[in-house]
């Protein structure tokens, strides 16, 4: 949001990476609610984190509210923030207000990950890989919720636990796919396919943060090199130095001895 970003232009720390994966995480669990058939007690489980991670959403509105300068300015853009703070209670839960309230929250995680993506420029190795870790995470939660919800009940599937579709999820993002649990759902593939493409993603983000670990220390270790061979170099030039100087006050003090 301009002017009033959930993230600064400074380097990304945990608290705002948390902001954003709450925000992926209320929309998402919002989408599964309005688009899958969930039994009681997981629309309970989810009302109950999202009621949770409102309140987190309200201490970071206000903490950056009292931490602004241009407290109007700041509220020009930060109403949506928290408005979309507002926790869903079941009494409200099919009213204008919570039409609203999901439609801003989509923005908000929009609107993070523009500026998630600005600043990942300053730091881009280490807030990459956090970024790709903690999404990997939220991807292997909401599979396994989509893939049970999806298969269980079809004829065929041998999906029909939570641990099934955990286990199921977890080989998959880690393209490991032992074969024992598979969807047998169009809509179950699907998810099986954004699982393996973010895992993929996920190795090939470790894969090139190791690689530039080393070629950093690497260039590290020859920049340290260098530096000990100028100190010696300039040592050595001081030393010659003081000779000089030594040899010059030698010869002024024979002169002045000899007149």
């Amino acid at each position: 949001m301009p002017g009033n970003a959930h993230f600064s232009a400074e380097k990304i720390n945990v608290f705002q990476l948390l902001i954003l994966v709450l925000s992926l995480f209320s929309v998402g669990s919002l989408l599964a609610e309005s688009f899958l058939s969930l039994d009681a007690g997981t629309v309970e489980i989810l009302m109950t984190a999202d009621f949770i991670i409102c309140f987190v959403f309200l201490y970071d509105f206000f903490k950056r509210l009292f931490d602004a300068e241009n407290k109007l300015a700041f509220m020009k853009w930060g109403w949506i923030d928290l408005i979309s703070s507002i926790p869903v209670f079941d009494v409200l839960r099919y009213g204008r207000l919570v039409r609203v309230v999901r439609v801003l929250r989509v923005l908000r995680v929009f609107t993070s990950g523009r500026i998630l993506y600005s600043t990942l420029k300053e730091n881009k190795v280490e807030t990459t890989f956090n970024s790709v870790v903690l999404v990997s995470m939220m991807v292997l939660i909401f599979g396994a919720i989509s893939v049970l919800h999806l298969e269980r009940g079809v004829a065929d599937s041998n999906i029909k636990e939570p641990m099934d579709a955990l286990w199921w999820a977890f080989v998959t993002i880690t393209t490991v796919g032992y074969g024992d649990y598979y969807p047998v759902t169009a809509e179950g593939r699907f998810i099986a396919i954004l699982l393996m493409t973010n895992g993929i993603g996920f190795f090939a983000t470790l894969s090139a943060m190791i690689a530039s670990k080393f070629i950093r220390e690497n260039k590290t270790e020859r920049q340290q090199e260098q530096i000990l061979r100028m100190m010696y170099k300039l040592e050595a030039d001081l030393t010659d130095i003081r000779r000089e100087i030594n040899s010059r006050e030698m010869q002024n003090d024979r002169m002045l001895s000899d007149e």
